[in-house]
């Protein structure tokens, strides 16, 4: 696993930042249970007005589209936690090529 952390952290809610920390804690949930052994990066990237949480594994993907149609609820949680925060979570995932779920959240 590798980890990435900018030199300096802006302040976010409290609400926003249990948000990332619950999106974290499914994602490496979902690592856990569909890509077991596989190499996790975790990055937090600052910026002027959000800050972006990106956990990428390399496992064996999935086809995210049969994903959303199966009704697991480890997506739909992510996505939830996200928007009271105004935040926005975009997974992307192919068959053969990993994960990435990256969240934004404003500062």
């Amino acid at each position: 696993m590798s980890c990435r952390l900018p030199e300096h952290i802006p302040e976010v809610t409290l609400d926003a930042a249990t948000a990332l920390y619950r999106i974290a804690q499914e994602a490496l949930r979902n690592v856990q249970k569909h890509a077991s052994g596989a190499a996790i990066h975790i990055s937090l990237t600052a910026q002027e007005s959000c800050l972006q949480l990106s956990i990428r594994d390399i496992g064996p993907g999935f086809n995210l589209a049969q994903a959303r149609l199966g009704g697991g609820s480890g997506l739909l949680s992510m996505q939830e936690r996200a928007r009271p925060v105004n935040g926005t979570l975009l997974v992307r995932s192919r068959p053969g090529h990993g994960t990435e779920a990256p969240v934004t959240v404003p500062c």
